[in-house]
């Protein structure tokens, strides 16, 4: 017994050394030369400033490790948090400090933080926990619990909530309850469970709860595609910009800026993304340049079972737009993509063209892009080894992401 508490005392101390050499790791970045002998006892010693900067560090910046630590969690990263929202924090990003948490704890540590920041700091702007893939249906396996959802619904103030990690939202349901406390709130991102396409959205009366609680969103991003939420939510909720993912490659949340709230007619929309997945068996409305008149970024998603290039019912609709500057595709064949090029391409500023491993049709060239292109600042595609294109052709691109293809 004596032994086993021995080892369990030199591995506090170790962590507890180990949380100090990162602490002057951090302060080294900002400028800040630690003592040698630094300890995680003389933290709060630090000034205010320099101590929210290596806080908020800990906090936003993602950890490599591949051991993860309970004692590191209780040690730096739980009174890191804690501190920084009792000196008022508005922007509560858990990206850093989830990170540092394993695995099997990661809710337990999320929902207690929820919970004691609701306590703390109920008047938090925004709650922030991402993740790179937004399907997170198919890797989440738990959900928020009522504890989880009434804390969450104490943040009155709220202008932003993304929670794409750790769990998922049970359905729409929860969501509405949830909304009903947090009117302020414009961007909204949120993952559902697996089976949730299969919802009766008449039967249910989705719309009517939408208007009810929704109404102020300007972005409603989820992570469980499904034709019929979009369908429900263009049609009844028309401040939405953006309805279930951007419509580029290029948008990030960081940077997304909500536009302007313009006025608009009855019967029209806000939306600025959208998306066209035909995989979904989608039908274009033959007036979407009228009722979403203020679409900027657009996405097609093709699929040829269900669409082909030569019915052009299905999308020479979408040519009718007068505010494009953004485009994405996937899998759409070249006769397609010249028209849409030749259509738009003097306003573009965003280009996204992929393909699927299957793909086999011919694929557009670089040179065909930049000819119709003039004023391109992003490009990301496909190509092929063999075409030679002259460096000065990227000279205005900011961005360029290529990915070459035999």
């Amino acid at each position: 017994m004596t032994e086993e508490l021995h080892t369990l005392f030199s591995k506090m101390i170790q962590i507890r050394k180990n949380c100090g050499y990162r602490i002057q790791a951090i302060a080294k970045k900002f400028g800040i030369l630690l003592s040698p002998n630094f300890s995680i006892e003389n933290l709060l010693d630090l000034p205010t400033d320099q101590l929210m900067n290596v806080f908020n560090y800990l906090l936003t910046v993602e950890s490599k490790k591949l051991l993860k630590s309970e004692e590191e969690m209780n040690i730096l990263m739980t009174p890191a948090l804690k501190i920084s929202l009792r000196f008022g924090l508005k922007v509560v990003n858990l990206n850093g400090y989830l990170s540092n948490c394993p695995a099997q704890l990661k809710y337990q540590y999320f929902k207690t933080v929820v919970r004691r920041a609701s306590e703390i700091a109920p008047n938090i702007e925004e709650l922030i926990l991402t993740s790179k893939q937004l399907d997170c249906n198919a890797y989440l396996d738990i959900s928020m619990d009522s504890e989880f959802l009434q804390a969450l619904s104490k943040f009155s103030r709220l202008h932003l909530l993304q929670i794409e990690d750790v769990c998922y939202i049970d359905g729409l349901d929860d969501l509405f309850q949830l909304l009903e406390h947090l009117q302020e709130l414009q961007y909204l991102s949120v993952c559902f469970p697996n089976g949730f396409a299969e919802i009766n959205f008449e039967e249910q009366n989705i719309a009517e709860k939408m208007k009810k609680s929704m109404s102020n969103l300007k972005v409603f991003r989820y992570g469980s595609a499904t034709y019929h939420l979009r369908r429900v939510c263009m049609d009844h909720l028309p401040n939405l910009q953006v309805i279930e993912d951007f419509a580029s490659d290029f948008s990030l949340m960081q940077d997304f800026v909500a536009f302007a709230q313009d006025p608009i007619s009855h019967g029209t929309s806000n939306l600025r993304h959208l998306l066209v997945d035909y995989s979904q068996q989608e039908a274009i409305n033959q007036n979407y340049h009228l009722t979403c008149p203020l679409v900027s970024h657009m996405a097609i998603f093709w699929w040829e079972e269900w669409v082909s290039e030569h019915d052009c019912s299905k999308w020479k609709p979408l040519l009718k737009f007068t505010q494009i500057e953004s485009l994405h595709f996937l899998d759409t064949p070249l006769r397609v993509l010249n028209c849409f090029l030749s259509n738009y391409g003097s306003n573009l500023r965003e280009i996204s063209i992929r393909y699927g491993l299957d793909f086999t049709a011919q694929i557009i060239s670089l040179k065909e892009i930049f000819a119709v292109c003039p004023n391109l600042e992003k490009l990301k595609c496909y190509t092929t080894m063999i075409e030679r294109v002259p460096f000065t052709s990227f000279a205005c691109l900011k961005e360029v992401n290529i990915e070459f293809m035999r």
